[in-house]
Order: structure tokens, then C-alpha cells, then sequence
């Protein structure tokens, strides 16, 4: 992951030099969206099976120097659980997927303590009334907050 992130550096800090052929690359990407954001032929019937938002992803990715990440659904779950327990965020468990990736970031020692991160928690669960479902709270950790806590 040490290699990925540093090639995603390389890529974002290049990315205004060659905006046009990107900008080219996500219009095909975006006409043809089916034939390069779908699950693989062996894909286990999960909560993720399909990007419907890859390209974006894949977008912001590229231009921030992000770098992809592959969790499980189990990884997905405790992310959810997580959310849903300490942050009462009831995200989807694809909705979850930021703090999953996170704590994947953690464990491989590419964020460190004190490092500012930031996560989206998209999705809803279904909700048992006609209210949308809308966080009412930021949960934020400080320098001084214990990451291991996310990664338990």
C-alpha cells in the first residue's frame, strides 16, 4: 500500500498537466459506465456487489491522490456496527465503506496519529418513517484521541 499511495501523489500532482486526456477518459468511462464498474464473474452475493458510483470515486480519487482500497463484507459490517454504535450514524453498510477503508489505512500504518482524515458516511438504512435519514452530528478525533479504538 506504501508504493500505491506514493504513485497516487504522482498521478494527483500530474493530473493538471494532462486534465484534457482525463477529462476524455471519464467521458467514455461515464457512456460506457456498465462495462467498467460491475462485479467480477465470482463475486460472492455482498452487500457491495456493484459500484453505482465508481466513476465518481474513481474521479476524485485520481484528482486528490487518493488510492483504492479493498475491503470485505465483514470489514463493511464492523464499520457499519461502529458507525451505528459510537457515532449513531445509520449509514448502509455501503455507506460505511469510508471507515472501513480507514481502518484498513490504520492497521497498514498509512495514517498516522494526529493525521487528519476525513470520512462520508452515505446511505441509509430503510427508516420506519417518512423522515429522510440525516446525521445530526460530526463526529470528530483530535490529535489526542486513541485511533486504535477504530481499528478494535
Amino acid at each position: 500500500l506504501g508504493q500505491i499511495k506514493m504513485t497516487a501523489g504522482l498521478i494527483a500532482e500530474m493530473a493538471p498537466k494532462i486534465q484534457d486526456d482525463l477529462d476524455a477518459v471519464f467521458v467514455k468511462v461515464g457512456e460506457n459506465r456498465d462495462d467498467y464498474f460491475k462485479p467480477s464473474a465470482d463475486a460472492p452475493d455482498t452487500c457491495a456487489a456493484t459500484p453505482y458510483d465508481g466513476l465518481e470515486v474513481v474521479r476524485g480519487m485520481i484528482l486528490s491522490g487518493g488510492l483504492p482500497l479493498i475491503v470485505d463484507a465483514d470489514e463493511l459490517a464492523k464499520a457499519n456496527e461502529l458507525a451505528r454504535e459510537h457515532a449513531n450514524i445509520d449509514a448502509s453498510l455501503t455507506g460505511s465503506a469510508g471507515l472501513a477503508g480507514l481502518r484498513r489505512l490504520i492497521k497498514s500504518k498509512l495514517v498516522q496519529q494526529g493525521e487528519r482524515c476525513g470520512i462520508l458516511f452515505t446511505g441509509a438504512r430503510e427508516s420506519k418513517c417518512d423522515l429522510p435519514a440525516i446525521p445530526d452530528k460530526i463526529v470528530t478525533l483530535t490529535a489526542e484521541d486513541d485511533l486504535s479504538k477504530l481499528t478494535d
